[in-house]
């Protein structure tokens, strides 16, 4: 398992009650960490008075990585249509917020605000780079079996032989490689609450 010793800075990711148990297998969760390249933005705020047109090669501004381009789309109302990512970019994290495009590149649309659309973001082999992650499970409302079962790879369900336990009352410290999800399920019947934390 290596070096447990957690970095300085962390954020909780996900926190839930675990309802599927080893006996299922299509509603496990599976999650995907570490910065990376972004996907896709959702609306918020069309925007008004913008001039009609298709804009690309917009830069998009906030979060914490760099390089993302967007097309945006304004519709013969001046109000923003779509905004599709055509440069992923590399370094953001899925928590990230205050994105934003300049007005001038975009007609002089005004008010047009967005976020990003929730999911994991593109991990590219390429980063190189190893995420910790610190799974802690709570307390369960059924004593059978306590605890959560998780596998590091391909997001394939934590079920079979290959996967380990992390007991009710108790955490771990675990490397994720770029690319690769950890899959969560209910070690039996129970229904643990489990917190994730990224540690960067």
């Amino acid at each position: 398992m290596g070096n447990r010793v957690a970095p300085a800075f962390a954020q909780v990711v996900y926190q839930a009650i675990i309802t599927a148990n080893a006996a299922g297998g299509a509603d496990q969760l599976s999650l995907a960490f570490g910065s990376g390249g972004l996907i896709a933005f959702t609306i918020d705020t069309a925007g008004s008075a913008g001039t009609p047109g298709t804009y690309t090669s917009v830069a998009v501004s906030g979060g914490t990585g760099t390089g993302a381009l967007v097309t945006v789309i304004v519709g013969a109302g001046g109000t923003v249509t779509s905004i599709t990512i055509t440069t992923a970019g590399t370094g953001y994290k899925a928590s990230d917020t205050g994105f934003s495009v300049a007005s001038g590149s975009i007609g002089s649309t005004t008010g047009f605000t967005f976020h990003l659309t929730p999911g994991p973001l593109a991990l590219p082999s390429s980063q190189g780079q190893t995420y910790w992650v610190r799974l802690a499970v709570g307390g369960f409302t059924t004593a059978l079996n306590s605890g959560i079962r998780y596998k590091i790879g391909d997001g394939s369900p934590a079920t079979g032989t290959t996967y380990s336990i992390l007991p009710a009352a108790s955490e771990e410290y675990i490397e994720v490689n770029p690319g690769q999800k950890v899959a969560i399920v209910s070690n039996n019947a129970n229904t643990p609450l489990v917190t994730i934390t990224e540690l960067t």
